[in-house]
Formats: structure tokens, C-alpha cells, sequence
């Protein structure tokens, strides 16, 4: 090496030591937003892991009308594309945070890939995308029970794959919680009256790119900004929080799919069941679905848009449609026969989540025989070759200790709308 590059090289080192280093931005966007978190939400990271009475079905707090607001700093960035680094690839999503591992998938959730996993109280609860078999996607909340049953929500995904929320039921404390989940580098700030934003994620429970806080009973100018690596911000007003779901009736059931995979797609359903029960914006979920001598068969519930109640219907691959009349709340059990071209009719007994021993009696005096195992882990199916002059026969389901929860007739189990009343 020449004299002068000696020279040039520690002539370089010398001015590099008199050059003060850049402060980290995102330092003090931190610190900032911490000093502006305001008494609601410091007592809500107090109370992150409030133990809560677990519900069968858990119902989306509601938030209002209203529509979100997106914010672009700095002024003239071009317009993020699906494909840009904060917005949700539903086939290659963003990493898994919190209790990576311990995921709670429901069976009807296959091709769910979980962005997030926490436990709330008694409850853990999975956060994911998802694909049904007609390949449209959704935000599924899959979640155990008490009892250890695993039960389903979902949502349409929104517009906008750059922030993902869940407004839910909270505690005696808080009525609402809200649940942000945006990019890994993402930082996620929740805005009171939508002023005075305030740091929510990576604090308290909540990873990196995650958002919780607690909501009031009623917030529809709390706002949630999102703001990404590049410093392009996103802000999402209360009203967005939860889609407006008109189209869904309180007694849809919330119970994990048993069975083999949908065979029967939601199209075929509807169109018989618009048929059979005239309406607009028809939707159908299936419960159990499974193939008996060669017969397909699905069993759920259908509703129309704007409908109170969903009806329970049950569907064949030979067209024929069952149904029957508005689903109660949370029964104990369900059931439905389909006819096949042998001697004898399927008789499908589908008994709430984490029940435990199901018994078939043939006739109103013969002894019960077990149809589906005991196990309330199982979450089973009861499967039985009926027949089809049978008048009497009855069902009848446990508990996962062994006492009889319910001894029903099969008849009134199976009666249609009409001969239902």
C-alpha cells in the first residue's frame, strides 16, 4: 500500500469519529406514544389476562356504521399494492406470533394458515386466513371452550389486507376487546375518541404487529392506526372494526365440521333451498358432511340475507333437500335421515361439541346401544342403519361424565317444517 493511500485512509477515520450518529425514529415514535396512552388502555394492559367465562359462541361486539379512513404519509408515495411489504399474502401469509405452537385449528378450518395465537382467560383462541372448498377466503377465529370443545367464527377479509381486526365480548370489566393484527414490523397505535394515539403493540401481551386493547360498549370514533416500515400509515375507524354482517342469524351455530371433507358444494344447497324457501342472498354452512353406500350427504343450516333464524337442511348427492325448521340456539343434538337404495335409511345424530356417549334405541322400549364413542374429545358423529317404518325409535346423548344430558325421539328430531308446526 502507497504512502498515500496510508494518508487517505486516516484522514477518512478521522472525520468519521466527528460525526454524531442519526437517533433511532422509531425510538421516539415509541416513546411518544407511550407518554400519550391514556387511563383506559394503561388499566387495559393490566387486565390482558382477566380470567373470562367461556361462551359456546362468542358475538362480535357491535361497533355502528361508518367507514374507514386511509392515510398515506409521506405526501406523494405511491399507492401500496397487495404484493407490497405490509399487506397480507393469504398464500404466503405474514409470520405466526404469540403462542406459536399451540394453535387451535378447527376441522373445518383445513387450509387455515394462524397469524396469531393467545390465550384469553380460560380461552385459547387462534387467529387465521383461510380457504373453504369453493376457494374464497376468510378470517377465521378458531377457539376452545371450558370443556375443551374447539368452535368457529369467521369473517369476510376486509379491502384492505394491510390491518386485520376483531372487535369480540370482553370480561365484567371491559365489555369489548379489540384485536389488531397487522405486519411483523408494524407498529400499531389505537386512538380514544380518535385523538391522542397510543402505542398497543409490542407492549404488555401483545408481539410485534399485534393490537389489544379493550373497547367501551359503545366507540365509534376510536380509531386504529397502523404505521409500516416504509412510514406509509393506515387508519381504520371503530365502524370497520367488525363487517357489517346483517346476512348472519343469531342461531348459526358456531360448532367445529365433523365428517369427511364437503363433497355437496354451498351453491347446490342454496339453489335448492331458495327453491324450497324463497329469498335473496342465500348461505349455507355445513356441520357434518360423509359419503353411505355410495350416497354423499351434508347436514347444516341455510338462512337468506335479512333472515332472524337459520333453518336446519339436510342435502344428498341424489338432489334431495331436507328442511326443517329454525335451528333452537345451541341445542344438545341434531339429526337427520337420508334414504339410500338399500333396505335401510342413514340416520345421522350430530350431538353438540364435547358431548360424550350417544345411544340409538330402536323403539320406545329397547335398550339404548352406543352409536358414537364416549370420548368427549371427539367431538363424534352418530351413525345408524334405520328403518325406515321405524316410528319410535329415540336418541339419546351424554354428558363427558356419564349422565344423560337428553333422551329425544328421533321423530321430533327429524320433523320438517311443516310437520314441525
Amino acid at each position: 500500500m502507497s504512502p498515500i493511500d496510508d494518508e487517505l485512509r486516516t484522514t477518512l477515520q478521522r472525520r468519521s469519529t466527528d460525526v454524531s450518529p442519526l437517533p433511532d425514529p422509531l425510538g421516539g415514535i415509541t416513546s411518544r406514544a407511550r407518554r400519550l396512552r391514556r387511563r383506559r388502555v394503561a388499566a387495559a394492559m393490566g387486565s390482558a389476562a382477566v380470567v373470562v367465562a367461556a361462551v359456546a359462541v362468542a358475538v362480535p361486539l357491535a361497533m355502528g356504521g361508518g367507514t374507514g379512513t386511509t392515510v398515506r404519509q409521506p405526501a406523494g408515495s405511491a399507492e401500496p399494492t397487495p404484493s407490497s411489504q405490509g399487506a397480507l399474502d393469504p398464500a404466503q401469509p405474514w409470520a405466526e406470533r404469540g403462542l406459536v405452537g399451540k394453535e387451535v385449528v378447527a376441522s373445518s378450518c383445513a387450509q387455515c394458515r394462524p397469524l396469531f395465537t393467545q390465550q384469553f382467560g380460560s380461552t385459547t383462541e387462534t387467529f387465521a386466513v383461510g380457504e373453504n372448498p369453493d376457494s374464497a377466503l376468510f378470517l377465521a377465529r378458531d377457539y376452545t371452550t371450558a370443556n375443551g370443545a374447539v368452535l368457529q367464527q369467521t369473517q369476510d377479509l376486509p379491502k384492505d389486507l394491510r390491518v386485520l381486526t376483531w372487535a369480540l365480548d370482553g370480561d365484567a370489566t371491559n365489555p369489548g376487546r379489540l384485536v389488531v393484527i397487522a405486519a411483523p414490523d408494524a407498529l400499531v397505535e389505537y386512538a380514544p375518541e380518535g385523538t391522542g394515539y397510543q402505542q398497543i403493540s409490542d407492549v404488555g401481551q401483545a408481539p410485534k404487529g399485534i393490537g389489544l386493547v379493550p373497547l367501551e360498549a359503545a366507540a365509534p370514533k376510536d380509531t386504529v392506526r397502523v404505521t409500516e416500515a416504509d412510514g406509509t400509515q393506515v387508519v381504520v375507524a371503530a365502524p370497520d372494526w367488525k363487517p357489517a354482517d346483517t346476512s348472519t342469524p343469531v342461531n348459526v351455530l358456531g360448532w367445529v365440521h365433523r365428517g369427511s371433507a364437503q363433497k355437496l358444494s354451498d351453491a347446490a344447497v342454496v339453489a335448492k333451498f331458495d327453491a324450497a324457501l324463497p329469498g335473496t342472498g342465500g348461505h349455507y354452512r355445513s356441520l357434518v358432511d360423509g359419503t353411505s353406500n355410495g350416497l354423499d350427504f351434508t347436514f347444516g343450516q341455510a338462512w337468506h340475507d335479512g333472515d332472524a333464524a337459520a333453518h336446519t337442511v339436510a342435502y344428498d348427492s341424489s338432489g334431495v333437500l331436507f328442511l326443517g325448521p329454525e335451528t333452537p340456539r345451541d341445542p344438545w343434538v341434531m339429526a337427520a335421515v337420508f334414504s339410500r337404495t338399500n333396505a335401510t335409511d342413514l340416520l345421522v345424530v350430530l350431538p353438540r361439541p364435547g358431548a360424550g356417549r350417544i345411544g340409538y334405541a330402536p323403539s320406545a322400549t329397547a335398550a339404548f346401544t352406543d352409536i358414537a364413542s364416549g370420548r368427549s374429545d371427539l367431538n363424534s358423529v352418530g351413525l345408524v342403519d334405520r328403518d325406515p317404518k321405524a316410528l319410535d325409535d329415540r336418541v339419546q346423548v351424554h354428558r363427558g361424565d356419564d349422565s344423560v344430558i337428553l333422551t329425544e325421539g328421533v321423530a321430533k328430531l327429524t320433523c320438517g317444517t311443516k310437520d314441525c308446526g
